[in-house]
């Protein structure tokens, strides 16, 4: 059996998959003033139950930041991106248009987030999630033998057909001839991928587990 990554350190101290997450997407004019501003917002996200987070910029377009956001209450957190005062910070921050969240149920979670990673995001649909599932699990050994150390599963709330996986490895050629490579092509067709993934690389930040820290 491949070796596991170890779990994300965003997680609760309980080392439990949360229930639900938001996976949020935008484009900030600088990466750099944005960052300063979302970390004086720690507190405003542990109020509105969110646990931890996990960042990640693409590598084609390093302004654009995507962000795993666990949380223990979909409408509460929900509610709190959607508040005038946080529209109001996000605009005083940099962020260009209007973020896309996805919300998602984390499946598996096997992240590494103690370090920064190359990574990969994956986005498809399926025919039967329960039959990618059972595909996708039974290509453990397939993932640790190509060099992926880290990954994870998440089902979209909104649309059960909607996939998204991440993957983290030590270099992006690691990910991407993993990502084409005829066995892995072979594992969608039998796990009944719809279309072609679309797939994005991104180098992911540490991972913030609010819990760990008393202050908030």
């Amino acid at each position: 059996m491949g070796k596991k990554g170890r779990v994300i350190n965003m997680l609760d101290s309980s080392n439990e998959i949360p229930k639900v997450a938001a996976v949020v997407s935008h484009v900030v004019n600088n990466f750099d003033t944005w960052k300063l501003n979302f970390d004086e917002q720690d507190r405003p996200r542990v109020a509105a139950g969110i646990t931890g987070h996990h960042l990640n910029r693409e590598m084609d377009n390093p302004k654009h930041v995507t962000g795993f956001f666990p949380c223990s209450d979909r409408d509460e957190t929900e509610a709190f991106f959607n508040s005038d005062e946080m529209l109001e910070r996000m605009r005083e921050s940099g962020v260009i248009g209007t973020p896309h969240i996805d919300w998602v149920q984390p499946i598996r979670y096997n992240g590494i987030g103690d370090r920064q990673l190359p990574a990969a995001l994956i986005v498809h649909h399926v025919d039967d999630f329960n039959i990618w599932l059972a595909e996708y699990d039974a290509a453990d050994d397939l993932r640790r033998d190509a060099g992926i150390l880290g990954d994870s599963v998440n089902r979209s709330l909104d649309d059960p057909s909607l996939v998204i996986v991440y993957h983290q490895a030590e270099t992006f050629k690691e990910l991407r001839d993993f990502l084409t490579s005829a066995e892995v092509i072979a594992v969608m067709q039998r796990a009944g991928v719809a279309a072609p993934p679309d797939i994005t690389y991104h180098l992911g930040d540490y991972g913030t587990n609010y819990a760990d820290n008393n202050d908030y």
